[in-house]
């Protein structure tokens, strides 16, 4: 599985304050776990939004929007 970050995640993912940030990459890896290893992950409220757009929950307010194709998911 391949992972690329849009622009548009790094310039969203360097305004948030250090703890959101390290949750956001712990809900990454979690991710990407379940994509290498087939187990859903409980608590990241994976859903589908549109198309090949998909959502994850770093806590209550944060979000991690990503598109999945084939072997690639890129952070939006």
């Amino acid at each position: 599985m391949r992972v690329a970050y849009l622009s548009s995640y790094d310039k969203n993912y360097k305004k948030l304050p250090k703890n959101k940030q390290l949750k956001a990459e712990y809900a990454i890896d979690i991710l990407i776990d379940f994509f290498k290893i087939g187990q859903k992950p409980k608590g990241l409220g994976l859903k589908k939004l549109k198309n090949n757009y998909w959502e994850i929950r770093v806590d209550l307010h944060y979000r991690i929007i990503f598109e999945l194709e084939k072997d690639l998911i890129s952070f939006v």
